[in-house]
């Protein structure tokens, strides 16, 4: 493909900001989308990662690729993007991928990283849609993806923190789905089971003992979200095993689930506590 003809195709799609953009399913969306031929905007905390990813698509998919090193738990960072986004005509898909997952006793880990969790996964992506909705809604066109999780259906005994601010933002952004019918603009909530990314690892979660098959891919994920996207869908929970659980939870009494829950995480809480006593959460790159 040459230069110009990548030109055009980008063109033609517009840009994607991606948060959370330097790896696992932020990271897939940004492979997919330039191969999609979107020009892209990847926002992370890593700069070196962002400069490798970058750098790899610019490489392999001609794509035209900028990125933007901002942690959107801070205030100031987070209106740097916010503006970055309501100052773009040529934004076409945002994608709210950024988010992290302290694992622990709620009592027992530290409340400013509870509070910074909450703005990375609720404040950021909230303030980032209506950045990009003025524009948009202007235009006639585009897309914002939240990404959510399975989560947001259960609640997570020992991920507490997180589990409730996955239930908000898939509830806003179904919310907000049926606001903007009619308005040329889409927006999705999507909702993953247990994805291969260094999410939980990161935060001293072990893992390890979830079979094989509970497990889904990031290119599965993203290929999900952007064919539900096409088909205008409100919600997208990735994979027929995942999409069944999300039915199946509806029947069973919450009490039920949430001690099922509260078995299986605590059991991976206390292998966390094994490995490392000292550690009550860590902080993703």
């Amino acid at each position: 493909m040459s230069t110009r003809s990548s030109s055009n195709k980008a063109d033609a799609r517009g840009r994607a900001l991606i948060t959370g953009g330097s790896g696992g399913i932020g990271g897939e969306f940004a492979r997919q989308l330039a191969g999609e031929g979107y020009a892209l905007l990847l926002v992370a905390r890593n700069r070196d990662r962002l400069e490798q990813l970058a750098r790899e698509l610019r490489e392999s998919c001609r794509a035209e690729v900028e990125i933007l090193a901002a942690d959107l738990s801070r205030t100031d960072s987070l209106r740097i993007v916010e503006d970055r986004i309501a100052g773009d005509s040529t934004l076409t898909l945002l994608v709210n991928c950024a988010g992290s997952a302290p694992w622990g006793r709620f009592a027992e880990l530290d409340l400013d990283r509870q509070e910074e969790t909450i703005r990375l996964n609720v404040l950021a992506p909230v303030r980032l849609t209506r950045a990009a909705l003025t524009g948009m809604l202007e235009r006639g066109r585009g897309a914002i993806i939240n990404v959510s999780s399975l989560a947001a259906f259960i609640s997570l005994p020992f991920c507490a923190t997180y589990g409730g601010t996955k239930a908000y933002l898939a509830s806003f952004t179904e919310a907000l789905h049926e606001e903007l019918r009619g308005t040329g603009v889409k927006v999705q909530a999507l909702c993953p089971g247990f994805t291969r990314t260094e999410l939980f690892a990161r935060e001293g979660a072990d893992l390890s003992k979830i079979p094989s098959y509970a497990w889904t891919s990031p290119e599965t994920v993203v290929r999900s979200s952007l064919a539900a996207l096409r088909r205008d869908r409100a919600v997208c929970i990735p994979g027929f095993r995942f999409r069944l659980l999300a039915l199946l939870l509806r029947l069973v009494p919450r009490s039920h689930v949430r001690r099922r829950v509260a078995a299986q995480f605590g059991r991976f809480d206390a292998l966390r506590l094994e490995e490392d006593p000292s550690s009550k959460e860590s902080r993703d790159g």
